[in-house]
């Protein structure tokens, strides 16, 4: 008798057909934990049915560093059961073996099974059959309302059209459809979901104007730029504002996010120097000029510089009164990255 057994069980073993795939694996709280996925689910379904009995998938399986397929087989039907299939999962970088298992219950869940009659039934919980085109539907109009589109769904082992429905609109929303997706070797429905309704621009801003706007003592000019306003771009000149201690200013931009473009606003910040910066994102500036500073009691020379105004003009030193118990820091020139940046000069 024990021979018997053992020659049955050498029997299924040969049948069994293999594919190997090498990788790496570990025993993992009784589940078996392989760090390659697995291959493509063969398709071994039987096309005649046998009563009372239903089809389990076959599934690969990690034996001696390799992917080994399992036929499947049939099983009999258990009267007020459910089956749910054996599943690899992924988990990180990880696949996880579910095993299938019996639970109590009307009708089963789960896998790819057929169905036998009277007793237990298969159901997959995520279909590996492509979902079948929609409908054509024809709703029409109603006002005030959204028609959402109907759908496939997967029940008791096939796809089943579920038809659509109409919604109240909602002002400040916009519905975004539900869709199949494929994930792995299996299909899995996404939710249509509202989604706050989105107002911005879809392409790219205008190039920027040029702006001459010259200097201003005391005075950054925060340049024009382009907004988006009753659905079209629209122009808005620069402006100066009063430089601050200490602060530079990043100016505003444009960022692309998928197909839409939002808007960062420019801001004050520490500058890193004594003053307000400015930046420049044109070439290196001159060398400075030698200037002959003529002497004057009571007062320091602020020396010359050089300014962008759409290209360098040199701006000449001058004479200001000295202050008590202060210093006067030169302001420069300073290259940041791919920019200039201008610190200005400070008394300390």
């Amino acid at each position: 008798m024990m021979m018997r057994h053992l020659l049955f069980g050498l029997a299924i073993a040969l049948a069994a057909p293999a594919c190997t795939v090498q990788g790496t694996a570990r025993v993992h709280s009784g589940a078996t934990v392989v760090y390659q996925e697995p291959p493509q689910a063969r398709v071994d379904r039987p096309r005649v049915e046998r009563p009372n009995f239903f089809w389990v998938n076959g599934h690969w399986d990690w034996q001696n560093n390799q992917w080994s397929w399992i036929d499947g087989h049939w099983e009999q039907e258990r009267s007020g059961t459910q089956w749910r299939e054996g599943r690899w999962e992924r988990r990180g970088s990880a696949w996880h073996w579910v095993p299938g298992q019996w639970n109590a219950g009307g009708g089963s869940v789960g896998g790819g099974g057929s169905i036998g009659g009277g007793g237990a039934v298969v159901v997959s919980e995520y279909p590996d059959l492509d979902p079948p085109a929609p409908q054509a539907e024809n709703a029409g109009s109603r006002p005030g309302q959204i028609w959402i589109a109907g759908r496939w769904e997967w029940k008791n082992g096939k796809w089943m059209w579920s038809s659509g429905h109409w919604e109240n609109e909602r002002p400040t929303e916009a519905w975004t459809p539900g869709r199949w997706e494929k994930q792995d070797n299996r299909w899995a429905w996404v939710e249509g979901t509202w989604e706050v309704r989105y107002d911005g621009p879809t392409s790219a801003p205008p190039p920027h104007r040029a702006e001459n706007p010259g200097t201003k003592r005391n005075q950054i000019w925060i340049a024009g730029r382009w907004e988006w306003k009753s659905g079209k771009w629209d122009w808005t000149a620069g402006r100066w504002e009063a430089v601050r201690w200490k602060q530079g200013w990043t100016p505003g931009r444009w960022e692309q996010a998928g197909n839409r473009w939002a808007w960062v606003e420019g801001s004050w910040g520490p500058s890193g120097g004594g003053g307000a910066t400015v930046t420049v994102e044109y070439g290196e500036p001159p060398t400075s000029k030698d200037e002959r500073i003529p002497y004057k009691p009571g007062f320091v020379w602020i020396k010359g510089r050089w300014e962008w105004k759409g290209k360098w003009e040199w701006q000449a030193g001058r004479h200001e009164k000295l202050r008590d118990k202060k210093k006067w820091v030169d302001g420069k020139w300073e290259k940041q990255g791919a920019k200039w940046v201008w610190v200005e000069g400070s008394w300390q």
